[in-house]
């Protein structure tokens, strides 16, 4: 945990999906909201999740303001990122389609991926 000010802590917490940010204070007076406006405002544009928006609904957010599309070309995660995607109302403004390449076949054949980039 770091500290902010001598009564808020901040602790940091990664994952897949991104890396959570918890403030806690034990001054009842303190404006812990005020000290996390603060630090979300000071992260942008990197920052999200604050009042429930989500890491895709951001995504989809900022490539549609910035009138950007994405495609995706997927392997490990089997469509996992589409998925993710596609739940969100709107997508389609800014998602175009996928292609899950799981086999190296599909990798070479339909991406144009080299073997020997595969093997390397």
């Amino acid at each position: 945990m770091l500290k902010y000010h001598e009564d808020v802590l901040f602790s940091f917490l990664p994952s897949y999906r991104g890396v959570d940010f918890v403030l806690k204070t034990t001054d009842p007076n303190l404006d812990i909201t005020k000290i996390a406006d603060e630090f979300y405002h000071k992260m942008k544009p990197y920052s999200f999740g604050y009042n429930q928006d989500s890491f895709k609904s951001f995504i989809l957010n900022q490539l549609s303001r910035k009138d950007l599309s994405i495609a995706l070309a997927e392997s490990c995660t089997g469509g996992l990122l589409s998925k993710m995607l596609t739940d969100t109302p709107g997508s389609s403004k800014a998602f175009l389609g996928s292609v899950i390449a799981y086999s190296n076949e599909v990798k070479i054949d339909q991406l144009g991926i080299s073997k020997s980039k595969i093997d390397k």
